[in-house]
């Protein structure tokens, strides 16, 4: 991700409505057990594991490889963000929106599930459909977009088990698929100046996560999954 974008999400992401509900839908995908060790690799400055120990969990570690030394540099009293995966197994390890930056994904995976315990959980989230390639994705570095098939074949080669799929942000599919179909050069999306928009994009999100923990969503612009190291 260039330096520029970089330093606008550290900016944003304790603010704005999208990384708001991605973090509360996160949030409740965690395992009810406070004790469980928790790996954030491609964290950031630590935003979720901040939330992740306000909320009662203290076995936390991140990891951030950007050269963006904003990200590295961050420490907390009960976390360190470092730039390799500690030698040790975890209860969970999550990557939010952050294989879609890296060129091998299936080797990545493999090397992330050699720090999952047997019968630990690896959560993602990547963006959904090619279709939308747009300046958004060059500006952030993205080598792809999935869909459901692709994520599963790569969670697959990696010797994982998806237990549950599905896409998320599907209210304003439509709305940004237009504006990415007629202008591929567009990539602020992210700029929400408008404080009753944003409490509209916030509460429509936090509607969608609680019907995502219900059924699932056939379609949208993100797609989560979970998956298992038997």
């Amino acid at each position: 991700m260039k330096n520029s974008y970089e330093n606008y999400y550290r900016e944003i992401e304790e603010k704005h409505p999208w990384f708001l509900a991605r973090s509360n839908l996160f949030l409740s995908l965690m395992p009810s057990d406070k004790n469980s060790s928790i790996l954030d690799f491609g964290c950031g400055a630590g935003s979720f594991l901040k939330n992740l120990r306000s909320v009662g969990y203290m076995d936390l570690s991140g990891v951030e490889v950007s050269t963006n030394k904003l990200s590295s540099t961050s420490t907390d009293d009960r976390f360190v963000i470092k730039e390799t995966i500690p030698k040790r197994k975890y209860d969970v390890i999550l990557m939010m929106d952050v294989l879609e930056h890296i060129e091998d994904d299936v080797a990545a995976l493999i090397k992330i599930k050699s720090h999952l315990r047997l019968g630990g959980i690896l959560l993602l989230s990547v963006p959904a459909y090619q279709l939308l390639w747009s300046d958004h994705d060059r500006m952030n570095m993205h080598y792809r977009r999935y869909n459901r098939n692709s994520l599963n074949r790569v969670i697959k080669e990696a010797k994982l088990k998806t237990e549950f799929i599905t896409n998320w942000n599907c209210t304003f599919l439509p709305i940004i698929a237009l504006s990415r179909l007629i202008n591929r050069q567009s990539n602020k999306e992210l700029r929400l100046n408008n404080n009753f928009l944003a409490k509209l994009v916030y509460l429509t999100l936090t509607f969608e996560n609680f019907l995502l923990k219900k059924t699932g969503l056939p379609f949208g612009l993100s797609i989560i999954s979970s998956c298992s190291h038997d």
